[in-house]
C-alpha cells in the first residue's frame, strides 16, 4: 500500500488472505479516494504478497518490486513494475539483484533513487534467512552499497523518506526470529543509529509513513501509533506579499528539506522570476533596516504598488535570473548550537529587464533554525 503520487490517493496491490502454507495470493489493484474503494481493471504484476513499494512524486510513478509469489519458502519475484496514472508497466531497466522477500524500500526524493535494505532469501518458519544487503535503484540500474556501519540483517523492516530532514528512516524488523525495535537513518552517504528516548514495541511488518503536514514519521499497526521526529523542528513561514513583474508576482518555494537546519544548506526556488539581475536578501530583522522601519517602500526607486523591502540586508546574494524553469538559491547555515531557535528572514528582489530595470520583489520568509 502506498500513495499514488499522481492523484494523492492510496493505492493497494495484491496481498494474501491466508496463514502458514495455505491461502490465496491476489493480483488486483484498488484505490482509496478518501471516501470509497474502487477496483481498477488494470493488468499488472502477477499475484503476490509483501512486495515493496516506493513512490516517485516528481515523475508521478509508483514502483512495486519483488514479493512472495507462491506459498513455498523460496517462491519470490525479482521483477519491477511501475504504476502511472491508470496502468501498470513492467520496467525493462532491470530486475531486483536477487529474488528477495519482505525487505524495506523507500524513494529518496532529493537524490532521485530508491533505497532497498534487508529482506529474506528463505522464509522457512524454522530457519529463515535474513540479510543486510543494501541496494540503490537509480536511472534504471541497481548498485549495491556496502557501508561498514549499517543495520543488522533483518526482514519485515520498514523504510520511509523524511522529506523535511532529508533522511530515509528505518524502523524495526525481524532479525531471523528476534523482534527488533531500533531506529536508523540513511542520509545518502552513511547510516546513523538513533537513540530516541522512547520507541514503539519491537517487531516488524508495521506500517511506516511520513506525515508531511506535521513533519514526522508515523509507525502504526497492532502496536498502536507512534510519531518520530526532531525535538527541535525547523520552520519556514511566508509573510508579506510581492509585487507584479513582467513574469508575474515572484514567489519563494523552499525545497521540502530546506529546514532551516543547523549546519545544513537552505535551498529555495524562485517561481515567476522576471529576467534581469536578482538579489536574494538574508537578514535578522523584518522590522528595522539601517535605522528605519520595515517594510520600506521601493516606489522612489521606480517600484510599482506594493513593492516593499521586507527584510534587513545582512547577507545579499547576487544572481542572474535567466535559468529555466526558475532560479534557485542556496545558503549554508551556521552549525553553532547557539543558533538553535534563532530566526532569520529572506526575500528575493529583481531589477526587472522586462520593465526597464524597475525593482520587483517576492514575499518574505521567516525561518526558524532547527536541529535534525
Amino acid at each position: 500500500m502506498a500513495t499514488d503520487p499522481a492523484t494523492g490517493y492510496a493505492l493497494v496491490f495484491g496481498g494474501w488472505n491466508g496463514s502458514g502454507s495455505s491461502g490465496t495470493l491476489f493480483a488486483d489493484t484498488w484505490i482509496w479516494d478518501g471516501a470509497d474503494w474502487t477496483a481498477l481493471p488494470a493488468a499488472g504484476p502477477s499475484a503476490r504478497a509483501d512486495a515493496a513499494t516506493a513512490a516517485n512524486p516528481t515523475a508521478g510513478i509508483l514502483a512495486v518490486a519483488g514479493g512472495l509469489t507462491g506459498l513455498s519458502p523460496t517462491e519470490f519475484a525479482d521483477d519491477v513494475w511501475q504504476w502511472q496514472t491508470t496502468s501498470w508497466t513492467r520496467s525493462n531497466r532491470g530486475s531486483l539483484p536477487a529474488p528477495i522477500y519482505d525487505y524495506g524500500a523507500a524513494y529518496d526524493e532529493r537524490r532521485g533513487e530508491v533505497v532497498v535494505f534487508g529482506g529474506q532469501t528463505d522464509c522457512s518458519p524454522i530457519s529463515p534467512v535474513v540479510i543486510d544487503d543494501m541496494w540503490i535503484w537509480k536511472e534504471g540500474a541497481w548498485e549495491q552499497r556496502n557501508p561498514p556501519f549499517r543495520p543488522s540483517p533483518r526482514s519485515y523492516d520498514r523504510l520511509c523518506y523524511d522529506a523535511a530532514r532529508d533522511r530515509v528512516v528505518l524502523y524495526g524488523g525481524n532479525g531471523g526470529g528476534t523482534p527488533l525495535g531500533d531506529t536508523w537513518e540513511w542520509d545518502g552517504t552513511r547510516w546513523t543509529l538513533r537513540l530516541p528516548l522512547a520507541s514503539p514495541p519491537a517487531g516488524g511488518g508495521n506500517g511506516v509513513s511520513y506525515d508531511e503536514r506535521q513533519g514526522v514519521t508515523v509507525v502504526y499497526g497492532s502496536i498502536g501509533a507512534f510519531e518520530y521526529g526532531p525535538t527541535s523542528p525547523a520552520r519556514i513561514v511566508p509573510f508579506g506579499s510581492g509585487c507584479p513583474g513582467s513574469a508575474g508576482i515572484p514567489s519563494l518555494a523552499p525545497k521540502p528539506w530546506a529546514g532551516p537546519w543547523l549546519g545544513d544548506r537552505a535551498e529555495i526556488d524562485i517561481v515567476d522570476a522576471p529576467p534581469g539581475l536578482g538579489l536574494f536578501v538574508w537578514g535578522f530583522s523584518n522590522t528595522t533596516w539601517i535605522g528605519g522601519a520595515l517594510p520600506f517602500s521601493l516606489a522612489p526607486l521606480g517600484g510599482g504598488p506594493g513593492c516593499n523591502l521586507l527584510v534587513s540586508d545582512t547577507i545579499v546574494q547576487l544572481f542572474v535570473s535567466n535559468t529555466n524553469p526558475y532560479p534557485y538559491v542556496s545558503f549554508v547555515l551556521p552549525g553553532d548550537p547557539s543558533f538553535l531557535g534563532a530566526v532569520m528572514y529572506a526575500q528575493a528582489g529583481f531589477l526587472d529587464a522586462g520593465l526597464g530595470g524597475a525593482p520587483v520583489v517576492s514575499h518574505g520568509l521567516e525561518l526558524t533554525f532547527g536541529a535534525k
